[in-house]
């Protein structure tokens, strides 16, 4: 009697316990809401040129963004080299028909000046490219919707996930890369889908 009674309060803290478990699962492993436009944002950005910014400028053609910092010497020149990589890769016909951008987490030292420097450097200063700071709080608001958990450090620096996104032309994520140095053929795919 007492084996079927300690059975039966198992059982019931397991049903209890489990769909707790389940549930927090569940919301971690959908960080992007699909249905969610990026040009929901009206936020204005500064670009590396010093004029402002509106995510809904990149309306109208598919984009390929970031959030990177200057400072950052290992992750965030990679992850700008996998752009460029899905940009070289691009189909003639769809040259200067993507948007390409990055987004700074660091809006105390990553300054207009600083932005042009590090655009110039890493070959991002043409038309087709937006490199972009703004309020810390703002900036917040863009990894909530893209998913994208970061952190300031003590030394000023970010520790921060890494993910390339893919969205259509009404803003919306439609693939997301997360590995650096990955094949762009999944990425490239992705826009292909998109063409009219």
């Amino acid at each position: 009697m007492r084996k079927i009674t300690k059975f039966i309060w198992i059982m019931a803290f397991l049903a209890c316990a489990i769909p707790a478990v389940a549930h927090t699962h569940e919301e971690q492993a959908i960080p992007v809401p699909k249905s969610e436009s990026l040009f929901n944002l009206t936020d204005s950005w500064t670009t590396s040129n010093g004029k402002p910014f509106h995510l809904n400028e990149l309306s109208g053609n598919p984009s390929v963004i970031a959030m990177i910092y200057t400072s950052c010497k290992d992750i965030c020149p990679l992850i700008v080299e996998d752009m460029k990589k899905i940009e070289r890769r691009l189909p003639a016909a769809r040259a200067g028909k993507v948007n390409f951008a990055v987004f700074s987490f660091d809006s105390e030292r990553d300054t207009t000046k600083k932005l042009k420097e590090y655009a110039k450097s890493h070959g991002i200063d043409s038309l087709s490219w937006v490199v972009a700071n703004s309020k810390p709080e703002v900036v917040r608001r863009l990894a909530v919707v893209l998913g994208m958990k970061y952190k300031k450090t003590k030394t000023g620096d970010f520790e921060h996930g890494i993910a390339i996104y893919i969205l259509d032309e009404a803003g919306v994520v439609q693939y997301v890369q997360t590995n650096l140095g990955k094949n762009e053929e999944e990425a490239i795919l992705a826009l292909k889908h998109m063409e009219h």
